[in-house]
């Protein structure tokens, strides 16, 4: 496993006005790697209510948007295109894409969202925000 640099996670801001301030921030400096080309990789995890694949997901790209840009992730190991959304007064919602089509199938709100900089894997049997506390500088 590579060491990964923690940008984004979800649990450690107070309120929503702060959390996606930040989100919005760690988007924009994603969007501005990828305009410049530097080869910068970036990985995400993420849970729902209803989803947990236990998986790891690459940024694929950022999508602009009003009010706020989204950012394109795609499963690494299993595939499936999904968006991270940012809102301001609820936490941010996972957005997965049909395989088939260009439609939404599913939006939920992220119940746990860590993106960093840098590739890593966890496993799933250890639990979410176990795993990134202990292999994450947090």
């Amino acid at each position: 496993m590579s060491q990964a640099e923690p940008l984004y996670v979800q649990e450690k801001y107070s309120n929503f006005e702060e959390a996606h301030r930040n989100l919005r921030d760690v988007i924009s400096e994603i969007k501005a790697d990828i305009e410049n080309d530097n080869g910068r990789s970036y990985s995400v995890a993420w849970t729902t209510e209803t989803h947990n694949h236990g998986s790891e997901y690459k940024v694929v790209g950022v999508k602009e948007r009003t009010p706020d840009d989204t950012l394109q992730i795609e499963g690494a190991s299993r595939g499936g295109k999904y968006d991270i959304v940012p809102h301001y007064e609820e936490p941010p919602r996972i957005r997965y894409h049909h395989p088939d089509f260009d439609d939404i199938k599913w939006e939920e709100e992220a119940t746990e969202l860590i993106i960093m900089a840098g590739m890593f894997e966890y496993d799933p049997e250890e639990g979410f925000l176990d795993w990134a506390k202990g292999k994450l500088p947090l």
